[in-house]
């Protein structure tokens, strides 16, 4: 009977209810919990609320008392005595004090409250997005107002483009966001930055490191993936250890087991076959897991489209490759694929990756540089050795990543004598694939396709005139006839 006894005082519920009762005790005891603890934290509610309506109100409250009493002027009930001769003036000055105080403390206030009316504009002005240019602003205006309470001179010539390149090199993973966003919006308004941040090696470098980072942020590679093609025309690879393979890096995004297979050995021009067919294989099978997802989320969300559209007249094309060795738009990259609009996701990073090889062959040391990365050619060429090509580029985001690989191919096989080039045009054209996609490329039926034509003319047409291009007179045929048209 005691130990009972003991059993029922220690564990009540274990010992005195029956075991097929708990079961269903269970969610009415974590409800009568639920209740309890609100119950019992309705003080604390309640002593916070009456906190915040002192902070907000207590201002107005301490004017209008002030202001009563003032009027009211009864300090005494009788005549003051000579004791209390000091009171009258003392209070008057004490509650004249507080009104003073209180309207500073709305002038203040006001002050606060404009600076979200001036966010707006400046968001506004600026053409930021809502989504995240509000916070942006916010921080600039806080960051200028500090800078100013320190030293007044400190912000002279200090602007939002200056702020968001200081943000680059801030340890912050948020604010080096933030800053990389400003950028790519401010690129995107066609406004020139390089001035700013191509001096700057420390910082060229941390933007290309982040296009390694496979486990960041994806938004951050994306974006700063976009600034580094803006800046590629000017960037040497030589000068920044380590960047070509993070830039080889965005053409396997999705696919982590391609590091793997990098091995540290040397690799040229004439990479095995192997090496392309896996590179190929892998492109084909990134591009159907992409266009998978990408119905996927047309089933899921109806017709809702997300389409990033970006054009810029001739002489803004002139301005941004006068640096690139080109003379006229013809001469330049086609900044269609600049901000990779037709894709999203990995895929973005993959047109961005392939825009900055693009724009980077305009130097020969980088053509070289490019050439000598293990595994980075065969990636670059895989969909032109695909077997299944014409059938792939029927899926719009793989004929976007090949019409960017036809860029890349045509710039190495146009770009002034370097070494390897001769190897790289007797690669395509002894490749039975290879020849076979771009005369089939040439005959497509699609009207989406003339820009792959395009390109596949103008490969073709490198190839025709290259003395060590050994073309068969039927493909010179064709070109000459599809040239006609």
């Amino acid at each position: 009977m005691e130990k009972l006894a003991r059993k029922a005082f220690t564990r009540p519920r274990e010992h005195l209810t029956p075991s097929w009762y708990l079961p269903r005790l269970g969610p009415v005891i974590q409800l009568v919990e639920v209740i309890i603890i609100q119950i019992l934290s309705l003080p604390a509610l309640v002593v916070v609320l009456m906190a915040g309506i002192l902070y907000k109100l207590g201002p107005v409250a301490c004017i209008v008392l002030s202001l009563w009493r003032l009027w009211q002027h009864d300090y005494c009930n009788t005549a003051c005595d000579d004791n209390k001769a000091n009171l009258v003036p003392a209070l008057n000055m004490f509650y004249c004090l507080v009104i003073g105080q209180g309207v500073l403390f709305f002038i203040w206030w006001l002050m606060d409250v404009s600076v979200m009316s001036v966010m707006v504009l400046f968001r506004e002005e600026c053409q930021l997005p809502e989504k995240w240019g509000s916070i942006t602003i916010l921080g600039y205006l806080y960051d200028i107002r500090a800078k100013c309470w320190r030293d007044p001179t400190s912000i002279d010539g200090m602007n939002l483009i200056n702020y968001a390149v200081d943000l680059v090199d801030s340890e912050s993973q948020k604010d080096y966001l933030s800053g990389a966003r400003m950028l790519d919006n401010f690129i995107k308004l066609e406004a020139d930055v390089r001035p700013l941040l191509l001096p700057s090696r420390p910082k060229i470098q941390k933007l290309i490191d982040t296009l390694g980072w496979r486990s960041s942020n994806r938004e951050l590679r994306e974006v700063v993936a976009r600034i580094v093609a803006y800046l590629a025309g000017d960037i040497h690879l030589s000068q920044f250890p380590g960047a070509i393979h993070c830039i080889s890096s965005l053409l396997d995004t999705t696919l982590p087991y391609w590091n793997n297979q990098q091995g540290p050995s040397h690799v040229t021009v004439s990479e095995s076959k192997k090496d392309a067919d896996g590179a190929r294989e892998r492109f084909i099978s990134l591009a159907k897991e992409i266009e998978e997802y990408r119905g996927r989320r047309v089933a899921g969300f109806g017709k809702k489209k997300s389409i990033f559209v970006l054009k810029g007249t001739e002489d803004n094309k002139v301005k941004k490759f006068r640096n690139q060795g080109g003379n006229t738009p013809q001469d330049g990259v086609d900044s269609s694929t600049h901000h990779g609009s037709k894709g999203d996701g990995w895929n973005e990073l993959i047109l961005q990756g392939l825009t900055i090889l693009e724009r980077l062959v305009f130097d020969q040391h980088n053509c070289n540089d490019i050439c000598n990365t293990p595994g980075l050619l065969p990636k670059i060429m895989a969909p032109l050795y695909s077997e299944t090509l014409i059938q792939d580029i029927n899926a719009n985001l793989w004929a976007d990543v090949v019409n960017g690989s036809l860029k890349v191919v045509h710039r190495l096989i146009r770009a002034p004598e370097w070494i390897g080039r001769s190897d790289l045009v007797h690669k395509i054209c002894s490749n039975e694939h290879a020849l076979s996609n771009l005369e089939r490329i040439l005959y497509q039926g699609k009207n989406d396709g003339t820009e792959l034509q395009m390109r596949a003319i103008e490969i073709l047409t490198e190839l025709v005139t290259d003395s060590s291009a050994n073309l068969s007179t039927e493909t010179k045929e064709n070109l000459i006839r599809k040239q006609e048209e």
